[in-house]
């Protein structure tokens, strides 16, 4: 007699057995290169970090094995077919033929060269395509194509991780050792563009050579290489693996090793022990036999999206569902913490980078601090606002246009926020910004009244009050003075890192910088017009119709003067340094200028000297310019010296705030080369 519950188990059975006769079959192919150098058995024996250990198929299948179950409820089912090109030139017809037949979703384990290949073969429409084993940056830079999924990191994306790690350790100064081969060198540059990116400085730059030749022996001698410079860490640009495993613990300094060896940046490492990482590497030992490796786990993820692609639109058809995957409306659980998602811009999966030794991981990217206005994930490899490839080519270029003024226009708006929000927090502030002028308006202007009388020149065409002749210079000076105090809030904010957290947020550092400023000069702008508001207590009025044009002229001038202060933020070092600036800079711009007397009571005196300084003196055109505005009259050659300085200012503080200049600098400073 059958018990009760064996009953309900041949049930199930034969319910699970039912729905599987019913599900409809997803194609999946998996295509590789018969005699791919990067699985060559003597290569794969040498186990060099990150490098494969095995095809990554094995992690396709432990994918489709775990997503039986979910598939099954939505009456699907993904089927697993491996293909293998007898070489390049078979590729493109190989997965052409895939796609005629139905096989919609193709995996491609395969070098950049054939993946090219495969993507020109199909149509967008035809078949999906995710590249799981190339890390070139050309694949989703100019190479990329609307149907071409990456799941690999890319090189990118494993240098930014490398050099945030660097940059949260406070080991900024790198020596760069880097091979000969094209890979190499693609390398090289990569890790160059993210050490100028995160601040990390090379302290030097030497190539290496694995030679026979007696005469470049040199070029591989460790001890040589890492001699005659200081260093905090030793980083190594080497694509085949041979040179840098040697590295570790043979430099002549002792120091760490990232690259290439010691910590190396990894889609997966058998040692994750968070959200799961376990339970999937002992899955995929029991499958294949071996550790997993980051290609396993880009080949794995990869079926895993297709699988929750196919689950959430069972009825949606191969248009829906790839729709899904490159909308970002699919995200898949990478077991690596967040939910991970197809970029909208190149079609690379955003993804946490691990960390790791060939023992352990000891962090994952990106690093605490690091910010970014969307998606923290962006901030490794390419952002929509500095991608290569073509948003036109695959999302259109409306859509990718409005990404960057979304992600533009949130910048703008956190970063003046900030500054508005510290100001208005702090009351007294505002009140404090007005003693100054005020007192010169009513207790100088009075005393000064009758020594220094004002005679009808332009744009005066009356005689006017020592009050009213002072009063632009007094605008000017609030925006002096805010200017500097701008300059003292970048001192501070860079001591407590804030401006090192804003300058690698994945947007160009100029409208950082330009955030910044416009923020200062929006603070500036606030203060004049309080001040104009209170002088008219006073019987200090303008004609109503020249005030808009003031604004304009004193929103140019705040600009000028704001520019400065991001100029002299980059050469004061400390906060305590702050009063030297205010003795060195502000007071001689002040006085020697037309704020407080005409130039021609100076040019009469006989004061030559200080007559030729104010003339030149930037700010004396910035009070001209406001003079003359309020009168309604314009001073063409006082604008064009506040633009030109504006321009010149900022270009300088943008190059005084390039991080790499700046690391540069401190090594010189600590004895390393020039």
């Amino acid at each position: 007699m059958i018990s009760p519950a064996t009953g309900l188990r041949w049930l199930a059975v034969f319910a699970l057995l039912a729905a599987t006769a019913h599900a409809a079959d997803v194609r999946v192919a998996v295509v590789s290169l018969a005699g791919d150098a990067r699985y060559a058995p003597k290569r794969m024996e040498q186990r060099y970090p990150g490098q494969p250990q095995g095809r990554p198929v094995d992690g396709a299948r432990v994918a489709v094995a775990e997503s039986r179950f979910a598939l099954e409820a939505a009456g699907q089912a993904l089927r697993l077919d491996a293909q293998e090109a007898s070489s390049e030139a078979e590729v493109g017809p190989m997965v052409a033929a895939l796609a005629r037949q139905g096989t919609r979703f193709i995996l491609l384990d395969l070098p950049a060269p054939a993946v090219r290949l495969a993507a020109r073969a199909v149509k967008p429409g035809e078949a999906l395509l995710f590249n799981v084993s190339a890390d070139d940056d050309e694949l989703r830079g100019t190479g990329c194509a609307p149907h071409l999924l990456h799941t690999l990191p890319s090189r990118r994306m494993q240098a930014d991780a490398l050099m945030q790690y660097l940059a949260l350790r406070k080991w900024r100064r790198a020596l760069l050792l880097s091979g000969p081969s094209p890979e190499d060198a693609a390398q090289r540059a990569v890790l160059t563009q993210a050490a100028r990116r995160f601040g990390i400085a090379w302290s030097a730059q030497r190539a290496f050579k694995l030679s026979n030749d007696p005469r470049e022996r040199g070029l591989g001698n460790l001890g040589l290489l890492t001699a005659g410079v200081d260093y905090d860490v030793v980083v190594v640009a080497d694509a085949d693996g041979e040179f840098a495993r040697g590295v570790p613990y043979a430099t002549q300094l002792p120091r760490p090793v990232v690259g290439a060896s010691g910590l190396t940046a990894q889609a997966w490492h058998w040692a994750w022990e968070r959200n799961g990482g376990p339970q999937l590497s002992r899955r995929f030992i029991k499958a294949a036999g071996r550790p997993m490796t980051g290609y396993d786990w880009a080949a794995w993820v990869a079926v895993k999206a297709i699988a929750e692609s196919v689950a959430r639109q069972p009825k949606g058809g191969f248009a829906g569902q790839a729709e899904a995957l490159v909308s970002e409306a699919v995200v898949v659980d990478g077991f690596k913490g967040p939910p991970l998602s197809f970029r909208r811009w190149d079609g690379q999966l955003r993804q946490p980078v691990l960390l790791a030794h060939p023992d352990g991981v000891v962090g994952v990217a990106p690093v605490e601090g690091v910010l970014h206005p969307k998606n923290n994930l962006d901030t490794l490899g390419a952002d929509a606002a500095d991608t290569a490839c073509r948003p036109g080519k695959i999302w259109g270029d409306a859509q990718a246009m409005t990404t960057t003024l979304i992600h533009a226009w949130r910048a703008l708006r956190a970063v003046a926020g900030r500054e508005l929000h510290k100001f208005f927090r702090q009351p007294g502030r505002l009140c404090s910004s007005l003693v100054r002028p005020l007192l010169w308006l009513l207790v100088f202007a009075a005393g000064f009244q009758n020594a220094l009388g004002v005679a009808i020149v332009p744009p005066y065409d009356t005689y006017v009050e020592y009050k009213v002749f002072v009063t632009p210079g007094l605008l000017g000076m609030i925006a002096l003075f805010n200017g500097m105090q701008s300059s003292l809030a970048m001192v501070y904010d860079r001591e407590m890192g804030v401006m090192r957290l804003l300058l690698t947020a994945p947007l160009p550092r100029a409208w950082l910088l330009a955030c910044k400023l416009a923020a200062g000069t929006l603070l500036s702008l606030l203060q004049m017009v309080a001040f104009l508001l209170v002088a008219t207590a006073f019987d200090v009025t303008f004609a109503p119709a020249c005030l808009p044009g003031a604004l304009a002229v004193m929103v140019l001038a705040a600009l000028m003067l704001g520019a400065l202060g991001l100029l002299l933020s980059v050469h004061v070092r400390q906060l305590e340094n702050f009063a030297g600036t205010m003795n060195f800079v502000i007071f001689p711009m002040f006085f020697i200028s037309s704020a407080l007397y005409p130039l021609w009571k100076l040019e009469e005196s006989g004061a030559t000297v200080v007559y030729q300084l104010a003339r030149f003196n930037p700010f004396t055109h910035a009070v001209e310019a406001i003079r003359f505005a309020l009168y309604g009259q314009a001073a063409p050659v006082s604008l064009v010296v506040l633009a030109g300085c504006t321009a010149v200012f900022f270009a300088l503080a943008l190059l005084g705030y390039d991080p790499q200049r700046g690391m540069a600098r401190r090594v010189r400073q600590a004895g390393g080369p020039a």
